[in-house]
């Protein structure tokens, strides 16, 4: 491992990490939440990727070992000019003073109760981060009562050597590359995994890169779908409550879920596998072990191919949904939503709520279906759908702008030619001189 440091506000940072990644899972277990900082903003220097590790591991803990009622509490401090104070504690479990030296050891097995629970790689991977930044950690606990990790870590310049990465201002060329990759974190993805090493492997692995949002099992992850606008789901087959076939299955048959891309993990590998994961509407399937890179291009291809499919849609006049290669019940959504806006064309009255209400779905689930399938707000699907029409009216050289502004559904025919040189790039009297009707990108 090597650090990569970048200049940024490490209070935003870990703000962002606590309330955006972590504080969902703290109200499913009713544990109460609390950050705090010495200054409203703290700039140094740092390695966001080793960081997010470290906060998210150590808050993991925290909410592992803490019973509902308890508190989770994360503090952030300037020590000096150079140096950050990190502070996470809980009101769990605590640990006992002969653990305490222990706990940072790799596979480290403890007794809890009448049990024996092995530490993992998790806080061991923590320290070696830690260590990797020129930081340290330290832990006070007190049986019962909770426990308080301690990081401090350096965040001025030159306490990091020139061999360890620092960032330099992007050329043009990978500005455009990242600009491309940060387009991805738009992409929410829920893994679902009931080993809770591996589901964080993937989670700091993909989260650089995407928003993530986590299960333990197929039934909590059908919560998590109501509520969040998921793209994708990584799923492993063998969970408790509710199986990953299961889970599969039950998303791809729902109207409101089923455009979601669902990536099956199994370590069982047969044909009759493999059948079962495709016969669940399954749309990849992974062996385990695996490597990370394998599920990284998975979820890439998946990502660029939905890309695609959206380009495609709003850029085909004739919409032929057929070529798109949708699922059937998507297909007939959008087949059924498109000829809603067709019956009611003329009118300019017509709006999201109308369409929402013919086909018996709520404007939220509307607004996330539509968005997956297309790449359009509801609004804007109404008005490429209008604009399509349009195109196909200015075919007849004989008709006016006004007369396909108004047969289009706009009331107003100068907005309707904004609108329509917006959306391809040329005003509608252009467009009706052409000899013939080309394909706009």
């Amino acid at each position: 491992m090597q650090l990569t440091i970048s200049q940024g506000d490490i209070v935003d940072f870990i703000r962002d990490i606590c309330y955006n990644q972590f504080l969902p899972l703290l109200g499913v277990k009713e544990i109460s939440f609390s950050f705090s900082a010495g200054q409203d903003s703290i700039p140094g220097y740092f390695d966001a990727d080793k960081i997010d590790k470290v906060i998210f591991n150590l808050l993991s803990n925290a909410f592992k070992y803490t019973p509902p009622g308890g508190s989770v509490q994360v503090e952030v401090e300037k020590k000096n000019q150079n140096a950050v104070i990190i502070r996470v504690s809980d009101t769990g479990i605590g640990i006992s003073p002969e653990e305490q030296q222990k706990i940072f050891t790799r596979f480290y097995s403890k007794t809890i109760g009448q049990s024996v629970e092995t530490n993992g790689i998790g806080l061991s991977l923590v320290k070696e981060l830690i260590e990797l930044h020129h930081g340290t950690i330290s832990v006070e606990s007190t049986i019962n009562k909770g426990r308080c990790f301690t990081v401090e870590i350096p965040v001025h310049q030159p306490d990091y050597i020139h061999e360890e990465n620092l960032e330099s201002p992007l050329s043009g060329i990978e500005e455009q590359e990242r600009e491309t990759e940060l387009s991805s974190e738009n992409t929410h993805i829920l893994l679902v995994e009931d080993n809770k090493e591996l589901l964080l492997l993937m989670k700091n692995s993909l989260s650089g890169r995407y928003h993530i949002f986590t299960s333990g099992n197929g039934k909590k992850a059908l919560s998590i779908i109501k509520e969040q606008d998921i793209q994708i789901i990584v799923s492993d087959i063998m969970m408790p409550e509710m199986n990953g076939l299961e889970l599969c299955k039950t998303v791809k048959e729902n109207l409101e879920t089923s455009h979601i891309s669902v990536i099956i993990l199994t370590a069982k590998n047969s044909m009759e596998d493999r059948i079962n994961c495709y016969n669940a509407g399954a749309d990849g399937y992974i062996a385990k072990p695996f490597n990370m890179k394998l599920l990284e291009a998975r979820i890439n291809n998946l990502v660029q191919k939905q890309k695609s499919k959206q380009k495609d849609f709003e850029s085909d006049v004739d919409l032929n949904l057929s070529t798109l290669e949708y699922q059937s019940i998507d297909e007939q959504f959008l087949a059924t939503a498109i000829e809603i806006i067709q019956n009611h064309i003329d009118k300019p009255d017509f709006d999201i709520s109308i369409l929402a209400q013919s086909l018996n779905v709520s404007k939220s689930s509307l607004y996330r279906k539509i968005k997956s399938m297309t790449g359009l707000f509801p609004l804007e699907f109404v008005r490429n759908i209008r604009l399509k029409q349009a195109c196909r009216l200015l075919k007849d050289k004989s008709v006016s702008i006004s007369e396909v502004a108004y047969a289009s559904g706009f009331s107003d025919p100068k907005y309707f030619a904004q609108c329509f040189k917006a959306e391809f790039n040329l005003t509608p009297s252009e467009f009706q001189k052409q000899k013939s009707v080309p394909t706009y990108q």
